[in-house]
């Protein structure tokens, strides 16, 4: 073969290796969406495909964002309570799926006060820690999102969380990863967090560090 050849064949690979790889980067991890307009913004729903403890998960999701005039560069990220899937009303007929159970507490506010909000099923994942490794994963994977429909990152993100991710906001709070610019519990299960005397007031100390309480206005 003639050293032309040979070039030509070691370009042609790097080429295919250079496609593939870029395929690879770009390739969505959610499937089966729908998107609707909704009051204050636009509501994406559907699956995402992730990783917990080494396996692979695919989860419902749903991830909304204000018009860009209203966005407030910020993002909040919601953890239901209870263990996922479907919630029913007292007749048994399926009214809905946890992703969006926080819709009255939290979620139409956020959207309504100009915030970015994404929530994900953690139905069958575990417990909070296991559900803790999955919202972060969630949380990056809407971060990335929201950056590319907005065409910025988020500032900040925040995590509100009720009665069992309540437990998650708890250990998130705790964790020196420091994640979230800040979190809510609500209902969730008794934190180790106490005012911070050493910082100004809003700050409190969970476990061996220091989250900043804040309310969303």
């Amino acid at each position: 073969m003639s050293l032309m050849k040979r070039i030509r064949v070691v370009l042609l690979v790097a080429g295919v290796l250079v496609a593939s790889t870029a395929g690879a980067q770009t390739a969505s991890p959610f499937s089966a969406v729908a998107e609707t307009a909704v009051l204050g913004g636009t509501e994406f729903k559907g699956l995402v495909s992730t990783e917990v403890s080494g396996k692979a998960v695919t989860k419902r999701f749903v991830l909304r964002v204000p018009a860009a005039a209203n966005w407030n560069g910020s993002l909040v990220i919601g953890a239901h309570g209870g263990g996922g899937g479907f919630d029913y009303d007292r007749s048994g007929k399926v009214i809905g799926t946890d992703e969006t159970a926080l819709d009255d507490v939290i979620g139409r506010y956020s959207l309504g006060k100009g915030f970015a909000y994404g929530s994900v099923d953690r139905d069958g994942i575990g417990g909070p820690r296991e559900g803790l490794a999955l919202t972060y994963q969630f949380t990056e994977i809407a971060r990335t999102e929201v950056g590319r429909r907005m065409k910025i990152g988020p500032a900040r993100v925040y995590l509100v969380g009720l009665s069992a991710g309540g437990s998650v906001a708890r250990l998130a709070a705790e964790d020196d990863l420091k994640i979230y610019a800040g979190t809510i519990l609500i209902a969730g299960a008794a934190a180790t967090c106490r005012r911070d005397s050493t910082r100004a007031p809003g700050w409190q100390r969970c476990g061996r560090s220091s989250t900043r309480a804040f309310t969303l206005a």
